[in-house]
């Protein structure tokens, strides 16, 4: 009787899982892919993003570096060079892997001092990634 018994429990183990226990299974499945899908494809916004900054930063770099032969007294005041106070359009007309950065410049007198404020701004497209 005792084998009898044993024999039951067995089967019972060798019966497998419920139909309820295998929807629920794949549901946590299915939520944890779906979770690291979606940060992967955040990832890859945020590169993208990043990306873009770092080529307007080093195009600003580029462009700006170049005033060295700008600032001395022969060019300070002549009206074709960048530091002339006003607002100087489309200095950086570039495009870069299809996305288009255009620079305007700004140059400043600032009273009282023998130095210009010079702001540069770089725009550019914004893309968003399809996943």
């Amino acid at each position: 009787m005792g084998k009898e018994e044993k024999t039951r429990v067995t089967l019972n183990f060798l019966q497998g899982f419920t139909l309820m226990e295998i929807i629920v299974g794949a549901i946590i499945l299915i939520s944890i892919f779906g979770s690291l899908l979606a940060s992967f494809i955040s990832l890859e916004k945020y590169n993208a993003r990043a990306k873009r900054r770092l080529v307007a930063i080093n195009l600003a770099r580029s462009f700006l570096g170049n005033f060295t032969n700008e600032v001395n007294e022969e060019r300070w005041d002549n009206v074709t060079s960048w530091l002339y106070p006003g607002t100087h359009f489309n200095v950086i007309n570039v495009t870069v892997d299809g996305i288009l950065y255009r620079g305007n410049l700004t140059v400043e007198n600032v009273s009282g001092q023998d130095y210009r404020r010079v702001v540069l701004n770089i725009t550019y497209s914004s893309i968003e990634i399809e996943p």
